[in-house]
Protein backbone atom coordinates (compact mmCIF):
# COMPACT_ATOMS: atom_id res chain seq x y z
CA UNK A 1 0.00 0.00 0.00
CA UNK A 2 2.90 2.35 0.70
CA UNK A 3 3.89 1.97 -2.95
CA UNK A 4 0.36 2.91 -4.01
CA UNK A 5 -0.10 -0.50 -5.61
CA UNK A 6 -2.32 -3.51 -5.01
CA UNK A 7 -0.57 -6.81 -4.53
CA UNK A 8 -1.03 -9.30 -7.37
CA UNK A 9 -2.54 -11.91 -5.07
CA UNK A 10 -5.53 -9.71 -4.37
CA UNK A 11 -6.59 -10.03 -8.02
CA UNK A 12 -6.95 -13.81 -7.94
CA UNK A 13 -10.36 -15.18 -7.12
CA UNK A 14 -12.44 -18.34 -7.63
CA UNK A 15 -15.64 -18.37 -9.68
CA UNK A 16 -18.89 -19.99 -8.58
CA UNK A 17 -21.56 -20.50 -11.27
CA UNK A 18 -25.04 -19.61 -10.04
CA UNK A 19 -28.40 -19.91 -11.78
CA UNK A 20 -30.91 -17.07 -11.64
CA UNK A 21 -33.80 -19.03 -13.12
CA UNK A 22 -35.69 -22.18 -12.30
CA UNK A 23 -34.33 -24.09 -15.29
CA UNK A 24 -30.68 -25.06 -15.69
CA UNK A 25 -31.08 -25.43 -19.45
CA UNK A 26 -31.16 -21.71 -20.10
CA UNK A 27 -27.58 -20.59 -20.66
CA UNK A 28 -28.56 -16.94 -20.23
CA UNK A 29 -29.67 -17.61 -16.66
CA UNK A 30 -26.18 -18.66 -15.54
CA UNK A 31 -23.78 -15.96 -14.44
CA UNK A 32 -20.37 -15.97 -12.73
CA UNK A 33 -20.00 -14.91 -9.14
CA UNK A 34 -16.47 -14.18 -7.99
CA UNK A 35 -15.14 -13.95 -4.46
CA UNK A 36 -13.13 -10.75 -4.12
CA UNK A 37 -10.20 -10.15 -1.82
CA UNK A 38 -10.07 -6.42 -2.54
CA UNK A 39 -12.34 -4.21 -0.47
CA UNK A 40 -13.31 -0.57 -0.78
CA UNK A 41 -11.50 0.09 2.50
CA UNK A 42 -8.27 -1.23 0.95
CA UNK A 43 -8.51 1.33 -1.83
CA UNK A 44 -9.42 4.19 0.50
CA UNK A 45 -6.51 3.40 2.79
CA UNK A 46 -4.19 4.81 0.13
CA UNK A 47 -3.70 8.53 0.73
CA UNK A 48 -5.19 11.13 -1.63
CA UNK A 49 -7.56 8.62 -3.24
CA UNK A 50 -11.19 9.82 -3.68
CA UNK A 51 -13.88 8.08 -1.67
CA UNK A 52 -17.20 6.99 -3.16
CA UNK A 53 -18.81 10.24 -1.99
CA UNK A 54 -16.00 12.25 -3.57
CA UNK A 55 -16.52 10.36 -6.84
CA UNK A 56 -20.17 11.42 -6.79
CA UNK A 57 -19.14 15.02 -6.04
CA UNK A 58 -16.87 15.01 -9.09
CA UNK A 59 -19.65 13.62 -11.30
CA UNK A 60 -22.20 16.17 -10.14
CA UNK A 61 -19.78 19.12 -10.21
CA UNK A 62 -18.86 18.42 -13.84
CA UNK A 63 -22.31 17.35 -15.02
CA UNK A 64 -24.65 20.20 -14.14
CA UNK A 65 -27.61 18.21 -15.50
CA UNK A 66 -27.15 15.45 -12.92
CA UNK A 67 -29.24 15.74 -9.79
CA UNK A 68 -27.52 14.73 -6.57
CA UNK A 69 -29.74 13.09 -3.98
CA UNK A 70 -32.46 12.07 -6.41
CA UNK A 71 -34.67 9.28 -5.10
CA UNK A 72 -35.75 6.22 -7.05
CA UNK A 73 -39.34 7.29 -6.39
CA UNK A 74 -38.75 10.52 -8.35
CA UNK A 75 -38.22 8.53 -11.55
CA UNK A 76 -41.38 6.53 -10.92
CA UNK A 77 -43.48 9.66 -10.39
CA UNK A 78 -42.14 11.35 -13.53
CA UNK A 79 -42.58 8.21 -15.65
CA UNK A 80 -46.16 7.77 -14.43
CA UNK A 81 -46.97 11.39 -15.27
CA UNK A 82 -45.54 11.05 -18.79
CA UNK A 83 -47.40 7.78 -19.40
CA UNK A 84 -50.69 9.64 -18.95
CA UNK A 85 -49.83 11.59 -22.14
CA UNK A 86 -49.08 8.48 -24.20
CA UNK A 87 -52.35 8.52 -26.16
CA UNK A 88 -52.54 12.24 -26.91
CA UNK A 89 -53.38 12.93 -30.54
CA UNK A 90 -50.45 14.34 -32.46
CA UNK A 91 -49.16 14.02 -36.00
CA UNK A 92 -46.54 11.54 -34.78
CA UNK A 93 -47.92 9.26 -32.10
CA UNK A 94 -45.97 8.88 -28.88
CA UNK A 95 -43.76 5.91 -28.08
CA UNK A 96 -42.19 4.57 -24.88
CA UNK A 97 -39.14 2.28 -25.06
CA UNK A 98 -37.91 0.33 -22.05
CA UNK A 99 -34.30 -0.83 -22.35
CA UNK A 100 -32.79 -3.82 -20.58
CA UNK A 101 -28.99 -3.95 -20.40
CA UNK A 102 -27.47 -7.40 -20.81
CA UNK A 103 -24.97 -8.19 -18.01
CA UNK A 104 -24.12 -4.52 -17.67
CA UNK A 105 -21.29 -4.90 -15.15
CA UNK A 106 -19.61 -7.75 -17.02
CA UNK A 107 -19.47 -5.90 -20.34
CA UNK A 108 -17.87 -2.60 -19.28
CA UNK A 109 -15.04 -1.67 -21.66
CA UNK A 110 -12.03 -0.66 -19.55
CA UNK A 111 -10.54 1.77 -22.07
CA UNK A 112 -13.88 3.51 -22.42
CA UNK A 113 -14.27 3.77 -18.64
CA UNK A 114 -10.79 5.17 -18.07
CA UNK A 115 -11.08 7.68 -20.92
CA UNK A 116 -14.35 9.01 -19.50
CA UNK A 117 -12.87 9.25 -16.00
CA UNK A 118 -9.85 11.10 -17.37
CA UNK A 119 -12.09 13.65 -19.10
CA UNK A 120 -14.03 14.11 -15.86
CA UNK A 121 -10.86 15.18 -14.06
CA UNK A 122 -10.02 12.25 -11.81
CA UNK A 123 -6.45 12.29 -10.38
CA UNK A 124 -3.82 10.37 -12.33
CA UNK A 125 -2.91 8.34 -9.25
CA UNK A 126 -6.52 7.22 -8.84
CA UNK A 127 -6.82 6.33 -12.54
CA UNK A 128 -3.65 4.24 -12.30
CA UNK A 129 -5.04 2.41 -9.30
CA UNK A 130 -8.38 1.73 -10.99
CA UNK A 131 -6.63 0.54 -14.15
CA UNK A 132 -4.43 -1.81 -12.14
CA UNK A 133 -7.42 -3.12 -10.20
CA UNK A 134 -9.76 -3.84 -13.11
CA UNK A 135 -7.29 -4.87 -15.82
CA UNK A 136 -5.15 -7.22 -13.77
CA UNK A 137 -7.79 -9.61 -12.50
CA UNK A 138 -7.44 -13.39 -12.74
CA UNK A 139 -10.09 -16.06 -12.25
CA UNK A 140 -10.12 -19.78 -11.66
CA UNK A 141 -13.03 -22.21 -11.97
CA UNK A 142 -13.37 -24.49 -8.96
CA UNK A 143 -13.88 -28.09 -10.12
CA UNK A 144 -12.86 -30.13 -7.07
CA UNK A 145 -9.77 -27.95 -7.01
CA UNK A 146 -8.33 -24.89 -8.74
CA UNK A 147 -7.78 -25.55 -12.45
CA UNK A 148 -5.45 -22.67 -13.29
CA UNK A 149 -6.03 -18.95 -13.74
CA UNK A 150 -7.31 -17.01 -16.74
CA UNK A 151 -7.19 -13.24 -17.17
CA UNK A 152 -10.38 -11.20 -17.47
CA UNK A 153 -10.79 -8.96 -20.51
CA UNK A 154 -13.63 -6.63 -19.49
CA UNK A 155 -16.16 -5.81 -16.82
CA UNK A 156 -16.38 -4.75 -13.19
CA UNK A 157 -16.53 -7.12 -10.23
CA UNK A 158 -19.99 -6.94 -8.73
CA UNK A 159 -18.79 -7.83 -5.24
CA UNK A 160 -16.42 -4.86 -4.95
CA UNK A 161 -18.05 -2.06 -3.00
CA UNK A 162 -16.61 0.65 -5.19
CA UNK A 163 -17.88 -0.91 -8.46
CA UNK A 164 -21.38 0.69 -8.29
CA UNK A 165 -19.86 4.17 -8.02
CA UNK A 166 -17.58 3.46 -10.99
CA UNK A 167 -20.39 1.96 -13.06
CA UNK A 168 -22.43 5.15 -12.55
CA UNK A 169 -19.84 6.88 -14.74
CA UNK A 170 -20.62 4.48 -17.60
CA UNK A 171 -24.36 4.96 -17.08
CA UNK A 172 -23.84 8.73 -17.06
CA UNK A 173 -22.10 8.50 -20.43
CA UNK A 174 -25.14 6.71 -21.87
CA UNK A 175 -27.45 9.36 -20.43
CA UNK A 176 -25.38 12.20 -21.91
CA UNK A 177 -25.35 10.46 -25.28
CA UNK A 178 -29.14 10.17 -25.32
CA UNK A 179 -29.49 13.84 -24.37
CA UNK A 180 -27.12 14.84 -27.17
CA UNK A 181 -29.10 12.73 -29.66
CA UNK A 182 -32.43 14.30 -28.73
CA UNK A 183 -31.06 17.85 -28.55
CA UNK A 184 -29.70 17.45 -32.07
CA UNK A 185 -33.02 16.03 -33.30
CA UNK A 186 -35.86 17.88 -31.51
CA UNK A 187 -38.46 16.04 -33.61
CA UNK A 188 -37.67 12.87 -31.60
CA UNK A 189 -39.12 14.17 -28.33
CA UNK A 190 -42.19 12.68 -26.69
CA UNK A 191 -45.08 15.05 -27.40
CA UNK A 192 -46.95 16.52 -24.44
CA UNK A 193 -48.64 19.78 -23.52
CA UNK A 194 -45.83 20.50 -21.07
CA UNK A 195 -43.02 22.84 -22.11
CA UNK A 196 -40.39 20.70 -20.38
CA UNK A 197 -39.09 18.01 -22.73
CA UNK A 198 -37.88 14.73 -21.23
CA UNK A 199 -36.03 12.28 -23.46
CA UNK A 200 -35.40 9.51 -20.92
CA UNK A 201 -35.17 8.49 -17.30
CA UNK A 202 -32.19 6.53 -16.07
CA UNK A 203 -31.49 4.82 -12.77
CA UNK A 204 -28.15 3.01 -12.95
CA UNK A 205 -28.67 0.56 -15.88
CA UNK A 206 -32.47 0.81 -15.92
CA UNK A 207 -33.41 3.13 -18.81
CA UNK A 208 -36.80 4.15 -20.18
CA UNK A 209 -37.02 6.43 -23.24
CA UNK A 210 -39.83 8.73 -24.33
CA UNK A 211 -39.96 9.46 -28.05
CA UNK A 212 -42.47 9.31 -30.90
CA UNK A 213 -43.25 7.02 -33.81
CA UNK A 214 -41.72 9.13 -36.55
CA UNK A 215 -39.69 6.49 -38.38
CA UNK A 216 -36.44 8.45 -38.40
CA UNK A 217 -36.45 8.61 -34.59
CA UNK A 218 -36.22 4.87 -33.81
CA UNK A 219 -33.65 4.46 -36.59
CA UNK A 220 -31.42 7.19 -35.10
CA UNK A 221 -31.88 5.69 -31.64
CA UNK A 222 -30.83 2.19 -32.69
CA UNK A 223 -27.81 3.57 -34.57
CA UNK A 224 -26.78 5.42 -31.42
CA UNK A 225 -27.17 2.30 -29.24
CA UNK A 226 -25.08 0.25 -31.67
CA UNK A 227 -22.32 2.88 -31.63
CA UNK A 228 -22.46 3.08 -27.84
CA UNK A 229 -22.10 -0.70 -27.65
CA UNK A 230 -18.93 -0.58 -29.79
CA UNK A 231 -17.34 2.01 -27.51
CA UNK A 232 -18.53 1.00 -24.04
CA UNK A 233 -19.29 -2.71 -24.42
CA UNK A 234 -22.81 -2.19 -23.10
CA UNK A 235 -25.29 -4.37 -24.99
CA UNK A 236 -29.07 -4.09 -25.14
CA UNK A 237 -30.95 -7.30 -24.36
CA UNK A 238 -33.44 -7.30 -27.23
CA UNK A 239 -35.41 -10.21 -25.78
CA UNK A 240 -36.19 -8.29 -22.58
CA UNK A 241 -36.43 -4.78 -24.02
CA UNK A 242 -39.83 -3.60 -25.22
CA UNK A 243 -41.72 -0.67 -26.71
CA UNK A 244 -45.17 0.64 -25.84
CA UNK A 245 -46.86 2.66 -28.61
CA UNK A 246 -49.73 5.06 -28.19
CA UNK A 247 -53.23 3.87 -28.96
CA UNK A 248 -53.21 5.24 -32.51
CA UNK A 249 -49.72 3.91 -33.22
CA UNK A 250 -50.62 0.22 -33.28
CA UNK A 251 -50.86 0.38 -37.07
CA UNK A 252 -47.11 1.00 -37.38
CA UNK A 253 -46.10 -1.28 -34.50
CA UNK A 254 -44.70 -3.92 -36.86
CA UNK A 255 -42.49 -1.33 -38.51
CA UNK A 256 -41.11 -0.23 -35.13
CA UNK A 257 -40.57 -3.87 -34.17
CA UNK A 258 -38.55 -4.47 -37.34
CA UNK A 259 -36.42 -1.38 -36.68
CA UNK A 260 -35.69 -2.03 -33.00
CA UNK A 261 -35.99 -5.80 -32.71
CA UNK A 262 -37.93 -5.26 -29.47
CA UNK A 263 -41.28 -6.82 -28.62
CA UNK A 264 -44.41 -4.71 -28.22
CA UNK A 265 -46.11 -4.54 -24.83
CA UNK A 266 -49.28 -2.96 -23.53
CA UNK A 267 -49.84 -1.07 -20.30
CA UNK A 268 -49.38 -1.71 -17.46
CA UNK A 269 -45.63 -2.27 -17.48
CA UNK A 270 -43.22 -2.54 -14.57
CA UNK A 271 -40.58 0.14 -14.08
CA UNK A 272 -38.23 0.03 -11.08
CA UNK A 273 -40.57 -2.45 -9.44
CA UNK A 274 -43.64 -0.23 -9.80
CA UNK A 275 -46.53 -0.61 -12.26
CA UNK A 276 -46.98 2.17 -14.80
CA UNK A 277 -50.54 2.46 -16.05
CA UNK A 278 -53.20 4.75 -17.46
CA UNK A 279 -56.65 5.42 -16.11
CA UNK A 280 -58.10 4.74 -12.69
CA UNK A 281 -56.30 2.77 -10.00
CA UNK A 282 -56.86 -0.95 -10.41
CA UNK A 283 -56.51 -3.46 -7.63
CA UNK A 284 -55.04 -6.08 -9.94
CA UNK A 285 -51.89 -3.96 -10.38
CA UNK A 286 -50.96 -4.53 -6.74
CA UNK A 287 -51.72 -8.24 -6.53
CA UNK A 288 -48.10 -9.03 -7.34
CA UNK A 289 -46.89 -7.05 -4.32
CA UNK A 290 -49.43 -8.75 -2.05
CA UNK A 291 -48.32 -12.16 -3.32
CA UNK A 292 -44.67 -11.30 -2.63
CA UNK A 293 -45.45 -10.30 0.95
CA UNK A 294 -47.58 -13.41 1.45
CA UNK A 295 -44.84 -15.70 0.12
CA UNK A 296 -42.20 -14.00 2.26
CA UNK A 297 -43.98 -14.61 5.56
CA UNK A 298 -45.77 -17.86 4.76
CA UNK A 299 -44.75 -20.94 6.73
CA UNK A 300 -43.27 -19.00 9.65
CA UNK A 301 -46.45 -18.62 11.72
CA UNK A 302 -45.84 -21.57 14.03
CA UNK A 303 -42.04 -21.57 13.91
CA UNK A 304 -41.47 -18.15 15.48
CA UNK A 305 -42.33 -16.42 18.72
CA UNK A 306 -44.13 -13.08 18.83
CA UNK A 307 -40.78 -11.32 18.89
CA UNK A 308 -39.53 -13.35 15.95
CA UNK A 309 -42.67 -12.66 13.92
CA UNK A 310 -42.41 -8.95 14.75
CA UNK A 311 -38.80 -8.86 13.56
CA UNK A 312 -39.69 -10.71 10.35
CA UNK A 313 -42.48 -8.23 9.66
CA UNK A 314 -40.07 -5.33 10.07
CA UNK A 315 -37.49 -7.08 7.90
CA UNK A 316 -40.05 -7.87 5.19
CA UNK A 317 -41.24 -4.29 5.22
CA UNK A 318 -37.74 -2.89 4.87
CA UNK A 319 -36.66 -5.31 2.14
CA UNK A 320 -39.76 -5.09 -0.01
CA UNK A 321 -40.72 -1.97 -1.99
CA UNK A 322 -43.34 -0.66 0.41
CA UNK A 323 -42.16 2.86 -0.45
CA UNK A 324 -43.71 2.36 -3.88
CA UNK A 325 -47.11 2.30 -2.25
CA UNK A 326 -46.45 5.79 -0.96
CA UNK A 327 -45.57 6.94 -4.46
CA UNK A 328 -48.45 5.27 -6.28
CA UNK A 329 -51.14 5.73 -3.61
CA UNK A 330 -52.82 2.31 -3.97
CA UNK A 331 -56.54 1.68 -3.47
CA UNK A 332 -57.79 1.40 0.10
CA UNK A 333 -58.63 -2.26 -0.53
CA UNK A 334 -54.94 -3.02 -1.20
CA UNK A 335 -53.89 -1.37 2.05
CA UNK A 336 -56.54 -3.30 3.95
CA UNK A 337 -55.32 -6.59 2.45
CA UNK A 338 -51.78 -5.89 3.58
CA UNK A 339 -52.92 -4.92 7.07
CA UNK A 340 -54.96 -8.11 7.43
CA UNK A 341 -52.08 -10.19 6.10
CA UNK A 342 -49.59 -8.88 8.64
CA UNK A 343 -52.08 -8.91 11.51
CA UNK A 344 -52.91 -12.59 10.94
CA UNK A 345 -49.23 -13.44 10.73
CA UNK A 346 -48.32 -11.53 13.89
CA UNK A 347 -51.05 -13.12 16.01
CA UNK A 348 -50.25 -16.59 14.66
CA UNK A 349 -53.36 -17.24 12.56
CA UNK A 350 -53.13 -19.82 9.79
CA UNK A 351 -55.51 -21.09 7.13
CA UNK A 352 -56.43 -23.98 9.45
CA UNK A 353 -56.63 -22.10 12.74
CA UNK A 354 -57.58 -18.54 13.63
CA UNK A 355 -55.91 -17.01 16.69
CA UNK A 356 -57.31 -14.21 18.85
CA UNK A 357 -56.20 -10.69 17.93
CA UNK A 358 -55.75 -9.17 21.38
CA UNK A 359 -55.74 -5.56 20.22
CA UNK A 360 -56.42 -3.51 17.11
CA UNK A 361 -53.67 -3.55 14.53
CA UNK A 362 -53.65 0.24 14.48
CA UNK A 363 -52.67 0.16 18.17
CA UNK A 364 -49.86 -2.29 17.45
CA UNK A 365 -48.38 0.21 14.99
CA UNK A 366 -48.14 3.00 17.59
CA UNK A 367 -44.63 4.16 18.62
CA UNK A 368 -43.12 2.33 21.58
CA UNK A 369 -43.45 5.37 23.83
CA UNK A 370 -47.20 5.28 23.18
CA UNK A 371 -47.52 1.58 23.96
CA UNK A 372 -47.13 0.18 20.43
CA UNK A 373 -44.45 -1.83 18.63
CA UNK A 374 -43.31 0.93 16.25
CA UNK A 375 -44.18 -0.74 12.95
CA UNK A 376 -43.75 1.19 9.73
CA UNK A 377 -46.55 3.35 8.38
CA UNK A 378 -47.27 4.53 4.88
CA UNK A 379 -49.78 6.55 2.92
CA UNK A 380 -52.23 8.79 4.77
CA UNK A 381 -51.36 7.37 8.17
CA UNK A 382 -52.11 3.78 7.22
CA UNK A 383 -49.92 1.29 9.02
CA UNK A 384 -49.13 -2.26 8.09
Amino acid sequence: MKRKRILTGTHRRPILALNKGTSTRNDNSDFPFQFSKLSQEDIHSISNIPTEEEIKDIVFSIDKDSVAGRLISDNILIAQEIIHHLDLRYKNNNLVIKLDMSKAYDRVNWNFLLSIMEKMGFPTRFLTLIKHAVQNCWFTVLVNRETGFSKSTSGLRQDDLISPAIFIIVADALSKGIDHLFNGNPDMYFQTKCEVKISHLSYVDDVILFTNCKEAGPIRLMNFLRNFKKQSGQQINQAKSAFIPGRKANLIANRIKNITGFSMKALPITYLGAPLYKGNKRKVLYENLIDKVRNRISGWNTALSYGGRLQLIKTALSSMPIYLLQVLNPPVSTIQKLKRLFAKFFWGSTTEQRKIHWTKWHTVCYPTEEGGLALETFGHGNCI
